[in-house]
């Protein structure tokens, strides 16, 4: 969104990954803590919980 918003204020945003692939918060990654599986559930909105 906030690429966006600065797209649409006629700025020349530039955007940086975090990671080797594209896509961000879309971008499912399974990660291991203790032993159990940890994703994110709801791509849009990472808080931390889930809502089911």
């Amino acid at each position: 969104m906030g690429m966006k918003a600065c797209l649409d204020e006629g700025m020349v945003p530039t955007c940086f990954e975090s990671s080797d692939d594209i896509g961000g918060l879309w971008k499912f990654k399974a990660r291991l803590f203790s032993g159990k599986m940890s994703g994110n559930i709801c791509p849009t909105f990472n808080s931390g919980s889930y809502n089911i």
